[in-house]
């Protein structure tokens, strides 16, 4: 994407970087609340209808819900162990108590974003 700016170029990527400054400018505190409504609108402008549905279908099963997740073009459940790490999203399982950790993202100059998510069963 291109755009026009003061007469001359500015390619998106240019942009980013000065966001990337901004951002790097924040407290942890300030970063982490910006960046979690971001992310809250990632997650309910599309993904989180998806997962819904895969949810219905497997009948809150989390190793169904996950083999059937696979199977989806752009889903990746890679390195999920049967009945205890997932990959998945917090509203689906109210019960159930999640650790999470950001392996990489797109706003840290990954290609996509990978989060491990852990399931403690009590």
């Amino acid at each position: 994407m291109v755009s026009q700016c003061n007469d001359e170029k500015m390619e998106i990527r240019n942009w980013f970087k000065g966001f990337e400054k901004g951002l790097e400018r924040l407290s942890p505190e300030q970063r982490s609340a910006f960046l979690s409504e971001c992310g809250r609108n990632c997650v309910n402008g599309g993904t989180l209808s998806v997962y819904q549905q895969l949810y219905e279908r497997a009948q809150g099963d989390m190793d169904t819900f996950f083999q059937m997740a696979n199977e989806l073009s752009g889903v990746r459940g890679g390195g999920v162990e049967k009945g205890r790490v997932y990959y998945s999203l917090q509203c689906l399982w109210k019960e159930k108590h999640f650790t999470v950790t950001l392996c990489h993202s797109i706003l840290r100059g990954g290609t996509d974003c990978e989060m491990r998510i852990e399931v403690e069963y009590q």
